[in-house]
């Protein structure tokens, strides 16, 4: 009957619909995706689960651990038997495998990392062996960008410059109004707000977008450096603009006035306003 009318076809459905945005706020039926052999009352109960991951399954703490020792910035929640309460992953304990021998925590134990997802709160140990690099470029070997370069307290990753930069590129939106949605997706109640790191991620941004504008132009092969670059050298040229020795055919020059205006510039000007 409205098979060409897709939104009230929809809206036959919208009950429904709104009935399973209803049951993912809640627990559903926790024991048809429990995955991990959690036993209920204990620790190890399946009680967790993870927002930026797909599917509805709840683990234990320590499967829980396991599975995101790679991605340390997921967001997680805890049953607390009538809703789901937001947890992070550094109160659910150290994730097992390869453990730096000389560990050296960051600035009170919390360092900050902007997500796509969120401002996160992390615990974080730098590498403080005798062979070990600098703290910048531990976390850049982490696609996480640092805020300073000496005693970085903060970064940001890899894929949410990405983000915000095509964000730019395509929606013109502002800086101000990216980081405040951060914000929001940290704590939409404004309860629990952040520390405001807004001027720390303006520049995190600019530095990135530079820097990737110089890999893209070929300037980190140049053997000679960044500081030997001369001004300009940054412009991408454009394709259809005549350029001799590029794209217009030899002795163009003494091309017949009726074919010569094809390897000419026109430039378009406003017309001019005059005053009485």
């Amino acid at each position: 009957m409205f098979k060409d009318e897709p939104l009230k076809l929809w809206i036959l459905e919208w009950e429904i619909f709104l009935r399973e945005f209803i049951q993912l706020e809640g627990c559903r039926d926790a024991m048809l995706y429990q995955t991990c052999q959690g036993l209920p009352g204990y620790l190890n109960e399946a009680v967790i689960r993870c927002r930026d991951c797909e599917g509805l399954q709840l683990y234990c703490q320590g499967c829980t651990v396991v599975q995101h020792i790679a991605m340390p910035l997921h967001v997680m929640e805890i049953w607390m038997g009538t809703h789901f309460q937001h947890i992070s992953l550094r109160n659910l304990g150290h994730p097992p495998g390869v453990i730096c021998c000389n560990p050296a925590p960051a600035f009170n134990d919390n360092f900050i990392v902007l997500e796509i997802n969120g401002i996160h709160s992390v615990a974080l140990n730098f590498c403080n062996c005798t062979t070990v690099q600098t703290h910048n470029i531990q976390l850049l070997h982490t696609r996480w960008y640092p805020s300073t370069t000496t005693n970085p307290q903060m970064a940001a990753t890899f894929h949410l410059l990405d983000h915000f930069q095509m964000y730019t590129f395509k929606s013109k939106g502002s800086t101000f109004e990216y980081y405040q949605s951060l914000l929001h997706l940290t704590d939409n109640t404004g309860t629990h707000q952040p520390k405001d790191h807004y001027e720390l991620f303006l520049r995190m941004s600019h530095q990135h977008h530079h820097l990737t504008s110089l890999l893209q132009a070929g300037c980190s092969h140049d053997p000679s450096g960044i500081l030997s670059m001369k001004e300009g050298e940054l412009v991408i040229l454009c394709p259809a603009c005549p350029q001799p020795g590029r794209n217009l055919p030899q002795d163009w020059e003494n091309a017949p006035p009726n074919v010569k205006w094809l390897y000419g510039l026109f430039h378009f000007s406003h017309p001019k306003k005059y005053t009485y």
